[in-house]
């Protein structure tokens, strides 16, 4: 396999979940910025697009000496630290940890190559006055937009088939006034709305509340065509926290099973953990990738405060909305299903998170570059 095609298997793999929809001006930037792999960063730091050393980024960094180009045409040159990874395709997930800070938010969503590429430009990742137009020249050389194909695919309208637990004469858990049948329907009817605004086919077991056993389900799920499958529970027991379960032969189910667990996490709610349901009849015999999720402990005085109101509830489902538009590729375009009652609690309260208080201004701004790099927003204020 040459390096084109084995970094492009990488770049594929990762684009979209990051939500970047187009591979060739990534791949072309890997031939530039590398030589086609022989480039020292290359081989010795497996650094492929000539990322400049960043702790949240890589743990470890190259020293070598570096140039970059000046607004007249001229360099300047000296000794810099570099990205340093340990093969491969750690190094391609590097570069979309790299350009995951918000100054390169723009690139989400794009899908035309050099677009991609005057974006990335303006948001300073390179310095070279024509380096667009060299990209440009690497994609059409080596027809590198043929690796779009699958982006362009994954454009397609997706289906999605959502389970709300237990219904009708079966309510599930109840306790403290709450019944889960209504938890599980409040959840699906806030993911369904967000979803289909962005295009999703959803096909749901129900839409009230009605019998609707799980045997039931996994037949409308199987039949539906739908490429993935949700079912929303809320646990009881006496534990504490949110539990994604999932096939643990099915890659994709965990993938999946981990950006539900980031969102709900996002909520404030902790995490008992992403488990094996190999056992649960939902996820044994569903033919599609699926997983099957317990929000909150509805008999916990304290858990169940997480989701004891309905817009607390339907909070979880745009969590696990943001969770599958991901799993597909689609950028989360923000969700306009805030009812009267959240809009109500969410301006009740602000709650401010300080990350440190500093008495030398680099430090200040140093910490702020690595909450950016993470993807969070800040600013600096005197004190």
């Amino acid at each position: 396999m040459g390096f084109i095609e084995e970094i492009a298997v990488y770049v594929q793999k990762y684009a979209t979940q990051y939500g970047i929809m187009v591979h060739s001006p990534i791949i072309a930037q890997a031939v530039l910025e590398s030589a086609s792999g022989t480039s020292e960063l290359a081989i010795n730091a497996h650094n492929y697009f000539g990322l400049k050393y960043k702790a949240s980024v890589a743990s470890e960094f190259y020293v070598k000496v570096g140039s970059e180009q000046n607004a007249d045409g001229s360099y300047t040159s000296g000794v810099m630290k570099w990205c340093k990874f340990t093969d491969m395709e750690s190094g391609v997930k590097g570069y979309f940890d790299f350009i995951s800070a918000t100054r390169y938010s723009s690139l989400k969503g794009v899908t035309d190559p050099e677009e991609y590429l005057d974006k990335i430009k303006a948001s300073g990742y390179a310095t070279s006055l024509k380096y667009v137009p060299n990209l440009m020249a690497v994609i059409e050389k080596y027809n590198l937009t043929q690796y779009d194909k699958e982006t362009e695919e994954s454009a397609v309208a997706k289906k999605v088939f959502l389970s709300a637990g237990h219904g009708g004469s079966n309510p599930g858990a109840v306790a403290n006034g709450l019944k889960e049948s209504d938890i599980n329907l409040n959840t699906l009817l806030a993911c369904k709305e967000v979803l289909e605004k962005h295009g999703v086919t959803v096909v749901a077991s129900r839409l009230k509340d009605e019998e609707d056993d799980v045997y039931e389900e996994v037949k409308e799920a199987n039949a539906s065509g739908a490429e993935i499958a949700v079912s929303f529970h809320a646990n009881a027991g006496g534990g504490d926290g949110f539990e994604v379960f999932y096939h643990n032969a099915n890659a994709k189910g965990k993938w999946l099973s981990q950006l539900c667990e980031k969102y709900v996490l996002e909520l404030g709610q902790n995490s008992r953990g992403i488990k094996s349901g190999n056992d649960l009849y939902f996820i044994k015999n569903t033919k599609m990738t699926s997983v099957l999720v317990e929000s909150f402990f509805l008999d916990n005085a304290k858990d169940k405060e997480i989701g004891d109101t309905v817009a607390k509830q339907k909070a979880f489902g745009v969590a696990y909305a943001k969770a599958i538009l991901e799993y597909l590729g689609i950028s989360y375009l923000g969700s306009e299903t805030a009812s009267k009652e959240e809009t109500a609690e969410s301006s009740a309260k602000l709650y401010r998170v300080q990350v440190g208080a500093y008495k030398i201004k680099s430090n200040a701004e140093a910490m702020l570059q690595r909450l950016e790099v993470a993807g969070f927003k800040g600013f600096i204020t005197e004190v």
